[in-house]
């Protein structure tokens, strides 16, 4: 069984400085490598990888760490605008499945596009049905994926 691995887990959230548990942040065109998450703060982007099957407490603190750069953002008055990259990503336990829903909940507010880049299947079923239909929409291709989320 292939363990997770989560490219952007901020450690601190503060999107400055601090300690990440991943050094292999892949660069793309225009983006700045940030230690943690992957992203433009200045447009309130924040990007995130993930692969295989994911361990319960590194996703809860994965989502801890995704919160705090979320309501930074807010607490700026900007929308945040989330690209969570899941195409390396199997379908996830019950319990793995319920912490994300509950993590993210009340954390996404009107206005805020937060575009999953995910293949097709169990896992697209399954994170349709943790993800309001309201903010988010699901994409095959990552370029498309930021296009639409720092447009909107």
């Amino acid at each position: 069984m292939k363990q997770q691995h989560f490219v952007t887990l901020l450690e601190d959230g503060d999107g400055r400085g601090g300690s990440s548990r991943h050094v292999h942040v892949p660069q793309r065109r225009g983006f700045v490598g940030l230690p943690g998450f992957f992203g433009y703060w200045s447009l309130g982007l924040i990007r995130g990888e993930a692969e295989g099957f994911w361990q319960l407490d590194m996703t809860a603190q994965h989502f801890a760490a995704w919160a705090k750069c979320v309501r930074r953002i807010h607490a700026e008055g900007r929308p945040a605008r989330a690209v969570a990259d899941l195409r390396r990503a199997q379908t996830q336990s019950q319990e793995v499945a319920s912490l994300v829903q509950r993590e993210i909940a009340d954390l996404y507010r009107e206005g805020d596009p937060v575009a999953v880049v995910l293949p097709s299947g169990l896992l697209k079923t399954q994170i349709r049905r943790i993800l309001s239909s309201e903010i988010s929409r699901y994409f095959d291709d990552i370029d498309e994926a930021e296009r639409w989320a720092l447009c909107c």
